[in-house]
């Protein structure tokens, strides 16, 4: 089998491996970035969610006598989420009664 003349040079094979190599770098980095892209993505909607469900909540507090975390825990119940066992208010801060000062 005859290989072409410039093949046959040491710099002529290092420069191939060095382009074979920079393709196999740049084709990982694309990839990890579509994936860390789709991560985000789902991330952002389910932070916008826990946004909307915490002003929901706070709105709904301001005109209710009950106690917020009463009214989060009826909140998750009503809340249909992707994830099971999770729901939009998870990510919300709310004090309890017991963690109250006076």
């Amino acid at each position: 089998m005859m290989t072409p003349q410039i093949l046959n040079s040491f710099r002529a094979r290092l420069i191939l491996l060095l382009v074979v190599l920079l393709g196999l770098t740049l084709g990982v980095q694309y990839y990890v970035n579509v994936r860390s892209v789709r991560r985000n993505a789902h991330m952002l909607v389910e932070q916008e969610q826990a946004i909307m469900a915490g002003v929901a909540l706070g709105v709904n507090s301001i005109s209710s006598g009950e106690y917020l975390d009463k009214m989060q825990k009826e909140a998750s119940s009503l809340c249909s989420t992707s994830r099971p066992g999770a729901s939009r208010t998870s990510w919300l801060l709310i004090p309890t009664a017991t963690s109250r000062t006076v």
